[in-house]
């Protein structure tokens, strides 16, 4: 487990390294973090989804409580990997990464998983579009 947890939080920490500047509150660590609780939240959705559309097939419509209750995940999936994340892993990760081809390509392995999560879930939702009600 532990060399897996090294790895995502190097992938993550290479792929927001050159979001904006280090001057703000959350630093190169904390937006590895946030870049971890989102790609995480994203495969949540995308997992349900896929659920909805083999399963169930029904229409989900975006209430105010549905809405509460997916940013209240995004602050649970995040106090997650707080815990499963901290520092010492992303020392190790970097330690263990800095030399090898990961430290040149992480970024792009990083953002082009987002944008293929990102385009799967696009497509789950057009697929749900065509449930009725």
């Amino acid at each position: 487990m532990g060399m897996s947890r090294e790895f995502l939080m190097f992938i993550a920490y290479k792929t927001v390294e050159s979001f904006g500047t280090t001057n703000n509150n959350f630093g190169q660590f904390g937006k590895a973090k946030n870049f971890i609780a989102v790609i995480a939240a994203l495969n949540i959705i995308e997992i349900l989804l896929t659920i909805n559309s083999i399963f169930f097939e029904q229409r989900i419509s975006l209430s105010i409580s549905l809405y509460f209750i997916l940013i209240f995940s995004v602050f649970v999936i995040y106090f997650l990997i707080s815990l499963v994340f901290k520092r010492s892993v992303l020392a190790k990760a970097i330690k263990r990464y800095k030399d090898t081809n990961f430290n040149d390509s992480g970024k792009v392995v990083g953002l082009l998983y987002l944008f293929i999560n990102l385009g799967i879930a696009v497509g789950l939702v057009i697929e749900m579009e065509r449930f009725e009600y």
